[in-house]
């Protein structure tokens, strides 16, 4: 968007979770706009058994929408003892959360086109098919 390559002294409101969308906050605020951040939701991870999960054998594959590959989902795996788990592929809509995944421990990301229902199915299903990588 031209308005955002060179917002100088545009006003910004970034509606985000607690914790997110640091570095858009920062490159606004490096480029001249003034930024107001808006925390309108807060990520919280449950307590849960992964022990099902270990069990589900080699056809396991993840999916994870943004940073939380990093904490939330990965402590939740590392926490149980289920380090083979991190070697199951996981499907992630960006570079960014693809870095964030392999940082995590993940040993096998696949980058979906974008965010959208759509594209995760359409990795899956490309990762799935005969012939791939799996």
């Amino acid at each position: 968007m031209p308005v955002l390559s060179a917002p100088d002294s545009c006003d910004v409101v970034i509606v985000k979770g607690e914790g997110g969308r640091e570095l858009l906050a920062s490159e606004l605020i490096r480029r001249g706009a003034r930024v107001t951040e808006w925390a309108c939701y807060r990520r919280c991870w449950p307590d849960v058994d992964v022990s099902g999960v270990a069990g589900m054998g080699a056809g396991r594959v993840f999916q994870a929408s943004g940073g939380e590959v990093r904490c939330g989902r990965a402590a939740a795996l590392a926490g149980e003892g289920q380090a083979d788990l991190f070697q199951s592929p996981i499907i992630v809509p960006s570079g960014r959360v693809a870095s964030l995944a392999t940082e995590a421990g993940w040993g096998q990301v696949i980058l979906a086109e974008d965010a959208s229902d759509d594209a995760f199915i359409r990795a899956l299903k490309q990762h799935t098919q005969p012939g791939t990588n799996r």
